[in-house]
C-alpha cells in the first residue's frame, strides 16, 4: 500500500458486490463466486498530473470489470433459473430479461475496450522504463479479464437468439425422444459442462472445449426440436439454458485470476508516484 502525495484513488475490491449506478441490485438467488480473489488494492495517492490521469484510467477500468463481474452473476442465475417450456409468459419474461443483461454487458464490455487502449498508451509515457513495465504488466492483466468478459457476452448473445427460436417442448416430450432414441439403437449422450479443477496450462484448453460442447449443444437442439428427427433426442430449452449458465460459471474462473494477478501488480505499476 502506498500514500504518496494528495490524490486518492477510490478503493476497488476485486471480486466485491460493488454495482455500478443504474445497475440492477444482483439476484437473491445468485451466491457469490466460488472464487474470489477479494484482493483490496489498495490506496495510491498520486503526485504528478502523468499518475492523476493514468490513475483515474486504471480505476475506471477497475471499475467496468467489477461492474461486469456482478452482470454475469446476474446473467448466470437468469440462465440457471429460466422456465423456457412452461408456457409463453414465463419463456417471454425470461428471454426479456437475458436480452437486457446482454446489452448491459456488451456495453460495458465495449467501453472497457477504449479503457484500456487508454491505459496502454499512458503506460508508454511513463517517466522511466521500469514504471512503463510494471504499468504495462498491470494493465495486460486487467485487459485479460475485459477480454473475458466481452468473449463471455458474445456468448451470452449468440444462446439467447438461439434459445429465442427454440421450440418449447415438455418434460414428457424429452422423456419421449430419449426412449425412441434408445430403442432405435440411437443412444443417448447427454452434454457435460466440465466445471471441475484443472491446472492454469489446461485452463483455455478447457474454455475452448466447453464453448464448443455448449454452441453444440444448443445448435442440436434446435435442430432437433424444429425438425423432429426420427430417433433424435428432443432437448427443453430449459436444460440448455441451464447448461448455458453452467458454462459462464467454469468460464468465470479464469476472470478472477486475471483480476487477483492485476490487483498484485498495481502497486509496483504506481510506484514511481
Amino acid at each position: 500500500m502506498m500514500v504518496l502525495g494528495q490524490a486518492v484513488s477510490p478503493v476497488r475490491v476485486f471480486g466485491a458486490e460493488t454495482a455500478t449506478p443504474g445497475d440492477p441490485p444482483p439476484s437473491p438467488t445468485v451466491s457469490a463466486p466460488a472464487q474470489s480473489p477479494l484482493r483490496e488494492i489498495g490506496h495510491v495517492r498520486a503526485t504528478t498530473p502523468f499518475c492523476k490521469a493514468t490513475l483515474e484510467t486504471a480505476d475506471l477500468g477497475i471499475e467496468i470489470a467489477l461492474g461486469n463481474d456482478l452482470r454475469l452473476q446476474d446473467i448466470e442465475g437468469t440462465f440457471r433459473h429460466a422456465q423456457l417450456d412452461r408456457g409463453i409468459p414465463l419463456k417471454a419474461a425470461a428471454l426479456q430479461s437475458l436480452r437486457r443483461q446482454y446489452v448491459s454487458l456488451r456495453a460495458a464490455t465495449v467501453a472497457g475496450d477504449g479503457v484500456m487502449k487508454q491505459l496502454k498508451s499512458q503506460a508508454a509515457g511513463a517517466p522511466t522504463p521500469e514504471q512503463a513495465k510494471a504499468m504495462a504488466s498491470f494493465a495486460d492483466a486487467l485487459a485479460g479479464a475485459l477480454f473475458r468478459q466481452k468473449t463471455l457476452a458474445d456468448t451470452v448473445g449468440r444462446a439467447v437468439v438461439i434459445l429465442e427460436n427454440h421450440p418449447m417442448i415438455t418434460d414428457e416430450e424429452h422423456d419421449r425422444s430419449v426412449q425412441s432414441a434408445i430403442r432405435q439403437g440411437g443412444g443417448y449422450n447427454s452434454v457435460t459442462i466440465d466445471n471441475g479443477a484443472h491446472s492454469d496450462d489446461d485452463q483455455d484448453a478447457l474454455v475452448t472445449r466447453n464453448m464448443e460442447v455448449q454452441q453444440g449443444a444448443l445448435n442440436r437442439g434446435m435442430r432437433n426440436a424444429t425438425n423432429g428427427y426420427e430417433g433424435s433426442v428432443l432437448d427443453t430449452g430449459t436444460a440448455l439454458s441451464a447448461d448455458v449458465a453452467g458454462d459462464i460459471e467454469a468460464r468465470s474462473k479464469p476472470i478472477l485470476k486475471d483480476e487477483g494477478t492485476a490487483s498484485d501488480r498495481l502497486d509496483a505499476a504506481f510506484n514511481g508516484c
